[in-house]
């Protein structure tokens, strides 16, 4: 084997050194990427747990005592900016 062989074998070695290293970077940038958008994804769904108890809690109210929920506040007031959902719930309490 002569040297321009050696030299040539090696090169193409550096080559694929670095082309590996370059796809572990990326599978590593991916990797955070997505443990990013877990714990995005985790943080969403603890507080759409948390609404849901509390829109259980509010239906529970109201199908337990509904007069008495009319007089204890205001339903504006407890889901502020969900007007199809008061709405829902005012209904729930005339139904009576």
């Amino acid at each position: 084997m002569c040297a321009a062989d050696s030299d040539a074998a090696l090169s193409r070695c550096e080559l694929a050194k670095t082309e590996l290293q370059m796809e572990i970077s990326n599978v590593r940038m991916e990797a955070a990427s997505l443990q990013d958008a877990l714990i995005k994804m985790e943080n969403l769904s603890d507080g759409l747990g948390q609404d849901k108890a509390d829109l259980n809690q509010t239906l529970m109210q109201v199908a337990v005592c509904p007069t008495s929920l009319r007089c204890s506040f205001s339903l504006a007031h407890f889901l502020p900016g969900s007007a199809q959902l008061t709405n829902f719930l005012r209904f729930l309490l005339t139904a009576r």
